[in-house]
């Protein structure tokens, strides 16, 4: 393209050459009686004239590439086993698939240059996500229903941005997925493991109240040595119980089904209440826990039932598999915006490579020494817990046999009004309190 326009000006060239020659006769058997001023004139027409017919041949070549590139695009788009469409900023449909339409019940002449926003209910949430998309330029994607049809569907939404030579957004093309029999298949999921978890919880929870009863003394006295037996089967139950509610739990997660009940509180007494109901569990190995926070009282913003289960997984980690008679610390630390909790604990060598796998579902080393179920779901539930909090968790192990499971939480005391209450006396050196046998 550029060589055409390049000759079309060297003949211009040529030519205009020719004509000044003539005029000031330098070139024999031409008479020319033309003033300067109009040879100047045909000079620069046969210029214009001559650019001029360089662009129109190279945008007809420019053109002929972008109609062969559109019949790609629009080959790619048809025969693509899901949605697909172009739309400018403003919602209007440029070009589309066959499988919109099918959703639609809509003849694709009906589509082509409608506004997407009517043609099908877009939620406040879709509008949105395309104004950010508009402004920032970043593709997004997204799981959501959308009604089409008058029918609600489930769709795994794709939206990547077209810039033009200035960076600047001018078009969108979106690509839905649609995820109805997933979505299904999630339901008929997570309703068995409700079933299953409730079948289960009913039987634990009547042997955790018979406990409970012959422990009263209802049924007469029983002896120091019965009193220990039955407080260890109440353990147990208490432990079943414990890791059905994780399994349920897990699944509510995954399936956005659990909610945030933020409150304020004081995590130092959370923890320290914590830790006064694993007594027992200490007491078996002859374990101790030392709680340092930096402050008597460091109030957050937060769901209290949700993070002490955090806590509780984070402790009988420490127990289980702590060395006997050893030390566990938790240290709690009060930041400007956000507060830290770490447990620290003596215990076999955690690999790096296993560190990195401890907060997924059932993603363990097989040598590693965190293998049991409740483990597996336990933290996989701690870190659920902690991103729905927007806080940060993590594991850390040494060769020095010091292991660390921690996290980190945003404050958030703006946003409830203040509920102080006093917490317990704190000891005299106000820095540590110790739970032994």
């Amino acid at each position: 393209m550029i060589n055409v326009k390049k000759a079309a000006i060297s003949v211009v060239i040529a030519s205009a050459l020719l004509l000044i020659a003539a005029s000031f006769s330098l070139v024999p058997k031409i008479a020319v009686t033309t003033n300067k001023e109009y040879i100047f004139l045909i000079i620069v027409i046969m210029v214009i004239l001559g650019i001029r017919q360089a662009d129109i041949v190279r945008t007809k070549r420019v053109n002929e590439n972008f109609a062969t590139q559109y019949s790609q695009m629009d080959s790619i788009i048809n025969n693509s086993p899901f949605i697909i469409f172009l739309k400018d900023i403003n919602g209007k449909i440029l070009l589309a698939n066959n499988h919109l339409a099918t959703f639609l019940n809509i003849k694709m002449d009906k589509i082509i240059g409608k506004n997407i926003y009517k043609i099908y209910e877009s939620s406040q949430i879709d509008i949105e996500e395309d104004r950010k998309i508009i402004s920032t330029g970043n593709s997004t994607t997204s799981e959501r229903q959308l009604e089409m049809n008058h029918k609600m569907h489930w769709f795994k939404i794709t939206k990547i941005p077209i810039k033009d030579m200035k960076g600047k957004v001018i078009e969108v093309i979106v690509i839905l997925v649609n995820t109805d029999i997933e979505k299904e298949l999630e339901g008929s999921k997570t309703s068995y493991i409700e079933n299953l978890t409730h079948d289960l919880k009913t039987p634990t929870y009547a042997q955790i109240r018979a406990a409970d009863l012959l422990l009263s003394g209802l049924f007469g006295e029983l002896s120091e040595e019965q009193k220990e037996i039955i407080t260890q089967i109440k353990s147990s139950c208490n432990y079943m119980n414990d890791l059905i509610f994780t399994i349920l739990d897990s699944y509510h997660y995954e399936n956005g089904q659990t909610k945030i009940n933020p409150e304020k509180f004081d995590i130092v007494k959370l923890v320290r209440e914590t830790s006064n109901e694993i007594y027992n569990l200490l007491s078996v190995k002859g374990q101790q826990i030392r709680i340092y926070p930096d402050q008597k009282e460091i109030y957050v913003v937060a769901d209290k039932f949700q993070i002490k289960r955090v806590i509780v997984n984070f402790l009988g980690n420490a127990i289980t598999y702590g060395f006997k008679n050893s030390i566990i610390n938790i240290s709690i630390k009060n930041g400007k915006t956000s507060i830290k909790l770490n447990i620290r604990n003596k215990s076999e060598y955690i690999p790096e490579d296993t560190l990195k796998e401890i907060f997924k579902k059932y993603k363990h080393n097989k040598n590693a020494k965190y293998q049991k179920a409740a483990t597996g779901l336990g933290l996989y539930l701690s870190k659920q817990i902690i991103d729905a909090h927007n806080g940060n968790i993590y594991a850390k192990s040494d060769i020095k046999q010091n292991c660390d499971f921690g996290f980190e939480l945003p404050k958030k005391t703006s946003q409830i009004t203040d509920n102080r209450i006093s917490p317990p006396e704190l000891p005299a050196d106000n820095k540590i309190l110790k739970f032994s046998k």
